[in-house]
């Protein structure tokens, strides 16, 4: 947990790296003061684990490499909530790979002046995947 004016300079984070490790938190909470935070990779759940959790509010996060939800595991989380902002340093961001289903990035920010969703906050680039997915039902 990285709270209340915190700061967290590191290299390559893994929340969740074997498949006996579950439920695991990285928590970036600013709280009133705000708080700094700067990795180079980030995976969150990798080999079989899963159910990780990342949740970044009030705070300003930079990644410095590739960024994975779920690789090879599945129902990992990363929630982006209000104050929260994510710098992707335009590399990569995998969510789901080797397998991995059921992970989800939900970036639960608005514009306070107009209310409305902050659509502005995430721009995408979307490529065909190299190999095929099976359909989900």
């Amino acid at each position: 947990v990285v709270t209340n004016g915190g700061r967290l300079y590191s290299g390559a984070v893994t929340v969740g790296a074997s498949a006996n490790s579950l439920n695991n938190s990285y928590v970036i909470d600013g709280g009133s003061a705000g708080a700094t935070v700067s990795n180079g990779v980030l995976t969150i759940g990798s080999n079989g684990s899963g159910l990780n959790t990342m949740t970044v509010t009030n705070a300003n996060l930079t990644t410095g490499g590739l960024v994975t939800i779920g690789n090879g595991t599945s129902n990992n989380t990363v929630t982006i909530l209000k104050g929260g902002s994510w710098n992707l340093n335009a590399f990569d961001l995998n969510i789901g790979t080797s397998g991995g289903t059921g992970n989800v990035l939900t970036i639960n920010a608005y514009d306070p002046k107009s209310g409305t969703a902050e659509f502005k906050a995430c721009a995408v680039s979307v490529a065909l995947a190299t190999t095929a997915i099976p359909a989900f039902r």
